[in-house]
Formats: C-alpha cells, structure tokens, sequence
C-alpha cells in the first residue's frame, strides 16, 4: 500500500498557520479539492497546493454566503407554500361543500403527525 504524494495535515499545518483540524474540516465540507486519502482515509495536502490563511478565509466567507442563500431560498420556498394553505382555506370558506385543497390537507397532516422540523421530506 502506497502513500499519496503530499503533506499530512500536521506538516500542511505547519507551512500555513491553519490548524489541522481546521483543515480536516476545510476538506470535510469539499472546500479544499485538493486534498487527497491514502487507502485509509488519512487526508493530504500537495505540498505545491498548501492553502494560506487568506485563501482559507475566503473559502469560509464563500461557504458562509453559500449557506445564507440557501436560508434565503428555503425562506421563499417557504412563502410560496404558505401563500398555497392561504388560497386553499380562502376557497374552503367560500366553499364549504367542496374538498380541502391538496397543500391544506398536506398542512393539516404535517401538523397532526407531529413532525417538528420545519420542511420534513
């Protein structure tokens, strides 16, 4: 079994001022495509391609942006759906003997089955 060409997150570590476990978790979250595994799953840096604290700073800004706009798009998601349970229980109100509407029915089952996280599925 050969090792991967490269420096052990310790020794990149070192080269870069950024922690080791800072680094594991850079590569964990896909952030340092770089990184190689041995067979084992020991992680390793090229040593022409050992990130600086700058770079590892804007990565960590990217991925801080990258997580509100998915917080923002969920938002939105979120208004869509609600706007739907409004309409459908304006039209159960202006109808009574008509059926429930399909996102009223799927509200009212979210809320009957107890489900605690905010969009489950």
């Amino acid at each position: 079994m050969t090792k991967p060409q490269g420096l052990k997150l310790s020794e990149a570590a070192k080269l870069c001022g950024i922690s080791a476990d800072t680094l594991q978790l850079l590569i964990a979250d896909e952030l340092l495509p770089q990184a190689v595994r041995s067979p084992r799953g020991h992680a390793y840096l090229p040593a022409t391609d050992v990130p600086t604290w700058e770079h590892c700073r804007q990565l960590v800004l990217r991925q801080r942006d990258r997580h509100l706009q998915r917080a923002t798009d969920l938002i939105a998601r979120v208004e869509v759906e609600l706007e739907a349970i409004r309409n459908d229980i304006t039209e159960a109100r202006e109808h009574p003997a008509e059926p429930l509407g399909v996102d009223l029915l799927a509200a009212t089952s979210y809320a009957t089955y107890g489900n605690t996280g905010l969009l489950h599925g």
